[in-house]
């Protein structure tokens, strides 16, 4: 599998012949990511490896009971985002309790807004239809999930709740 972003990395997968695995999960790249898929799919050379196409795409998701709580575990992820782009530096995720009331001017929340835009985030049934939506866009079902916040039973909960409203059984 080659991970990237960008049209070289799906060009370099479909050229060598290998399994591309897109990174819709870094927030900025759901926009152009479904045309990155096709540009793979209509580059792709039949290699040792893989005689026909394979498209991965994991995607950045929280999923709460409510919007609201969604809203408010993904204020950690989508603070450290706007820190790191502006060269601010964190021991990791900060709390969301923190991380919500922190002090952001009006370009830096707009920034945030924007950069975080393709993220999938909500209670189950909005996250079940983003999912969806992206399997749609994207033209595959290998989706991989991503759920970045700071408590680890915000994201177990996250997992369960997504694996619930898409009716996956664990294994």
């Amino acid at each position: 599998w080659l991970l990237g972003s960008s049209d070289y990395s799906a060009r370099l997968a479909a050229a060598m012949g290998l399994p591309f695995s897109f990174a819709d999960f870094f927030g900025n790249t759901s926009e152009h990511g479904p045309k990155i898929a096709d540009l793979y799919r209509d580059s792709f050379q039949p290699s040792p490896y893989l005689s026909e196409p394979r498209i991965n795409v994991t995607l950045q998701v929280i999923c709460a009971s409510t919007e609201e709580e969604a809203n408010f575990i993904g204020a950690s992820r989508n603070l450290n985002k706007i820190l790191s782009t502006l060269g601010l530096l964190t021991e990791g995720l900060l709390p969301p309790e923190e991380a919500i009331e922190w002090p952001l001017d009006k370009n830096s929340k707009a920034y945030m807004e924007q950069s975080t835009k393709g993220y999938i985030q909500g209670n189950p049934n909005q996250v079940r239809d983003g999912i969806l939506s992206s399997i749609e866009r994207y033209g595959t079902s290998d989706i991989g999930i991503v759920t970045n916040c700071y408590y680890f039973k915000d994201r177990k909960k996250s997992y369960e709740l997504v694996a619930k409203c898409l009716d996956i059984t664990p294994v």
